[in-house]
């Protein structure tokens, strides 16, 4: 049985406590008075050395060190006892087959989430693939000028243009603006201004169908020095808005292509530009 430290000490002070503090009954003289005192040097044989260590004192210290030994050698005991985890091959072998379960769980959620990414991926590739698309191409405006003709002011210039769907899939087309003008030469800085037409009943334009019509420009005196000055051009702009066969996305198309006189003395040649600046062009 373990002995704690306060039950030893308090037993020891038990038994030498009346050996050492034994006191004569009350009315006797005391022995050492009834002898005549002895005047002399003290044997030093019978006085007790200074900080030497009582009988008492020798008994406490090897108690003590006796407990603490014997508490010393219960905790290694219990070191011993209590392994650590990764001792043990079991603990071992539950977590190499965790881990390796985690492992397969996480490549099945990542092959997963990659597989539904592809197939959303080509979804859009083949709706961006089958879609409409709509491109507005203008004709040869009718300039009335040639190398032995030269046309006096006022005259209307007619350019006929065309809608063609490039796309795999019918096009539904719901407005649309087009429009003729004199101006000076777009750029990126301009800000056009559509004509709005009335709204219609969807217009189907299937693939590699068209829909198209003329726009009429009258060019007068000052319109035609201004172009042959290069301060004017014609310019041919609009847009037109249509749904692919889903109804849910409506797509847009925004246009621009102009003519100018690059020489005034050759007036019978306009320079044409398909495409005007980015401020005119959109395709949706």
């Amino acid at each position: 049985m373990k002995l704690s430290f306060v039950s030893i000490l308090w037993s020891l002070m038990l038994v030498s406590g009346p050996a050492e503090s034994a006191q004569e009954p009350k009315g006797q003289i005391p022995n050492e008075y009834k002898k005549p005192a002895i005047i002399g040097k003290p044997d030093p044989q019978n006085q007790r050395q200074a900080g030497a260590p009582t009988a008492f004192e020798k008994s406490l210290i090897e108690t003590l060190r006796t407990i603490a030994d014997q508490q010393k050698a219960d905790y290694e005991q219990r070191r011993a006892d209590q392994k650590p985890w990764w001792i043990d091959p079991g603990l071992l072998g539950i977590g190499f087959v965790y881990t390796v379960f985690a492992g397969l769980q996480w490549w099945a959620i990542c092959r997963q989430a990659k597989i539904a990414a592809d197939n959303v991926l080509a979804t859009r590739e083949l709706a961006y693939l089958e879609r409409p698309w709509l491109i507005v191409k203008p004709g040869d405006p009718n300039w009335p000028f040639t190398q032995t003709v030269s046309a006096a002011p006022p005259f209307v210039v007619t350019i006929g243009w065309s809608a063609i769907n490039e796309g795999r899939s019918p096009a539904f087309l719901t407005n649309l603006s087009v429009s003729l003008v004199c101006a000076p030469k777009p750029t990126d800085d301009d800000r056009p201004e559509y004509e709005i037409f009335r709204d219609f009943a969807e217009m189907p334009i299937p693939p590699r169908g068209a829909h198209g019509g003329e726009k009429f420009l009258t060019v007068n005196d000052s319109d035609l020095e201004s172009i042959k000055a290069g301060t004017l051009c014609i310019k041919f702009y609009g847009f037109l808005e249509y749904y692919d066969p889903s109804r849910r996305n409506l797509h847009k198309t925004r246009f621009c292509a102009y003519w100018y006189m690059l020489n005034s003395s050759l007036s019978w040649m306009l320079t044409f530009v398909p495409v005007g600046p980015r401020a005119y062009i959109e395709y949706t």
